[in-house]
């Protein structure tokens, strides 16, 4: 599933959280990509068995706020084989996109996160994100761990201001969380959520990006929508009539 999470809160002048809320937008399971768009995150080859699927958007465009999450997958059938000599499909989703504020909104937390549905049984084999001070611009490559080279490179452009995070869990409370377990997540943080006086946060566009690799018997039966599909940002306004 597609769904874009945003947690409003307001805050006064001295940074007090007056309310706060949760809402979730569910998005279309498919938009199309349009004409002539830059991928953010792309292949460097091609082979046999290896499948681009149709890219997916988490978007969310409110009052004041514009939330853009976008996620490419791929797949890999007869990737590798194991140690009794079966073949392994794979498969490598990467995601990228965040959140812009207007009119006083300002960001704390953005950011994408893919999960395989399953609590029980741990199918990934590999994570990545960017951590540390937030660069203007920077790239992520996961790629297969297949038995010949497939990569795959996603990155973003943003104002350099706090920090870049990520974990299997996500950024903040969330039912995904069962999931962890197969679970990716990277996001920009200003650092401030449980106190964040008027001036923090960001009027600019921030997030990140990050992939995940699982891998599964090569007669499994997966697809696409095996997976959850998260765009998580957090803002808050010092207006007390809110921010919408």
């Amino acid at each position: 599933m597609l769904q874009t999470v945003r947690v409003d809160r307001v805050v006064d002048a001295t940074g007090r959280v007056l309310s706060e809320s949760r809402s979730t937008a569910d998005n279309p399971r498919v938009r199309a990509a349009q004409s002539g768009s830059s991928f953010p995150c792309v292949s460097d080859a091609q082979r046999p068995g290896l499948t681009a699927h149709q890219p997916l958007e988490a978007e969310y465009h409110g009052k004041n706020d514009f939330a853009q999450f976008l996620f490419f997958p791929y797949s890999q059938d007869s990737a590798r084989t194991d140690e009794y000599g079966r073949w392994r499909q794979q498969w490598l989703i990467c995601g990228v996109g965040g959140a812009d504020g207007n009119n006083g909104s300002r960001m704390i937390i953005a950011g994408p996160g893919v999960f395989y549905r399953d609590g029980t049984t741990t199918w990934k084999l590999g994570q990545i994100w960017k951590e540390g001070s937030t660069p203007p611009s920077y790239t992520i490559n996961l790629g297969f761990e297949t038995q010949a080279p497939v990569k795959i490179s996603g990155g973003i452009s943003q104002t350099p201001v706090k920090s870049l995070k990520g974990s299997p869990r996500p950024p903040f409370d969330s039912p995904m969380d069962a999931y962890s377990r197969n679970g990716t997540n990277g996001w920009w943080d200003a650092n401030c959520t449980g106190y964040c006086g008027k001036a923090e946060g960001s009027a600019d566009y921030q997030g990140s990006v990050t992939q995940g690799l699982w891998e599964f018997p090569q007669g499994s039966q997966v697809d696409v929508w095996d997976f959850e599909y998260r765009g998580f940002f957090e803002h808050y306004c010092a207006n007390p009539n809110g921010c919408g």
